[in-house]
Formats: C-alpha cells, sequence, structure tokens
C-alpha cells in the first residue's frame, strides 16, 4: 500500500484536506488522534508522562491536564523533546499496526510533525498543504481564541514554511474556495491510484 504523509503547519488546512479524502474512500489515520489515544488514563505513556513532568501534570481522576503540558513544553524546547521522545515512536508504531489491516491502494497519513520527526522515510510520499502565514495565524485565532503571543510560540516550534516545502512530494496550496481544493484532490487521488496501479 502506497502511503501518503499529510503534513503542514498548524492552521494548514489538513483535517479538512484528510477529510476530503475519506470521502474519496481513502483510508486515513491522524497521528494528533493517536497521541491522544496513547495518554488516556491507563495507558503506559500516560504514566511515563506523570514520571517524567510530575503528578501536578494530572487530574484528580488520573487523566492529563492537557493545558498546563502544553504551557509547560511550549515554553522550553528541551521538555517539548522529552514528550516527543517518548511519544512520537509509539505513535509511528501504532500507525504501522493500523495500516496493516488497511485494503486500498493508498493511504494518507496526517502527521502534522512529518519534517520536525524526520520520519520522512515512514512515508512513500510527501503531501505538504500550505497557505500564507497570515492566514495560518488568523485561522487559529479564530478557532482557539488563543492570544498574538501564544500563536506565535506555537508557530515557532514548528518546521518553516521553506522547511517543509523542500520536503514535499506534492503541494495543496490552501487559500482559495472548497472547489478549488476539491479539484486539487480529486486530481492527486487519481495520481496515488495510478502510482499504486503500477
Amino acid at each position: 500500500m502506497l502511503r501518503v504523509g499529510l503534513t503542514g503547519g498548524i492552521g494548514s488546512g489538513k483535517t479538512t484536506v484528510a477529510a476530503l479524502f475519506r470521502r474519496l474512500g481513502v483510508e486515513t489515520l491522524d497521528a494528533d488522534r493517536i497521541a491522544r489515544e496513547l495518554i488516556e488514563p491507563g495507558r503506559p505513556a500516560l504514566a511515563e508522562i506523570a514520571r517524567l513532568f510530575g503528578p501536578q501534570s494530572l487530574q484528580d481522576d488520573g487523566s492529563l491536564i492537557r493545558p498546563r503540558l502544553a504551557r509547560r513544553v511550549f515554553d522550553s524546547p528541551l521538555e517539548r523533546k522529552r514528550l516527543e521522545d517518548l511519544l512520537h515512536p509509539l505513535v509511528y508504531d501504532t500507525m504501522a499496526e493500523r495500516i496493516g489491516s488497511f485494503t486500498g491502494p493508498y493511504c494518507v497519513l496526517e502527521i502534522p510533525l512529518l519534517v520536525e520527526t524526520g520520519r520522512q522515510s515512514f512515508v512513500d510520499r510527501t503531501l505538504v498543504v500550505d497557505c500564507p502565514e497570515s492566514l495560518r495565524f488568523a485561522r487559529i485565532k479564530a478557532r482557539t481564541g488563543q492570544d498574538d503571543t501564544a500563536i506565535a510560540k506555537v508557530l515557532a516550534s514548528q518546521a518553516s514554511r521553506a522547511e517543509r516545502l523542500a520536503c514535499a512530494d506534492e503541494l495543496i496550496v490552501n487559500s482559495a474556495d472548497n472547489a478549488t481544493l476539491c479539484a486539487r484532490i480529486a486530481i492527486l487521488d487519481r495520481f496515488y491510484r495510478g502510482l499504486r496501479s503500477r
């Protein structure tokens, strides 16, 4: 099965793109969703987070206080790396396991930090969703209500636009209307199906 790694900066529209591929019958996986599953109460990754970051990272019911941990890791590159070193291998292992049950000619793996983790070899093609940073900024603000400083920290923690574009096999520019986006995805769907049939 052909593995297409879907990536792009926060606010670029990866989730929308993945949903449009699913509408075409393409099987997808979301790395962020898997990461959330891995840190549910009772999972070993959550116990390790509590060991690394202290019991104050957990609610009374044993669940993770996600906003507190997010603030902590965005304020410290060292602590962000500790969290990523714990979670990223588990996420990739889980994705590899789940792909084994897929049956289509190709799948789309939504991996926001594909470039940052240096794991492009995990996929056969890297599909980057891109748009101007000003548009990403506006989308993040509308979706989360975060202030400008918090948004800037998140953007700074990710790969630069140039770094992502340098890794792209294919590119979706997501700054036009929905019809344009759908048309581009339909073209890519035919392309990936054609690659798999060779």
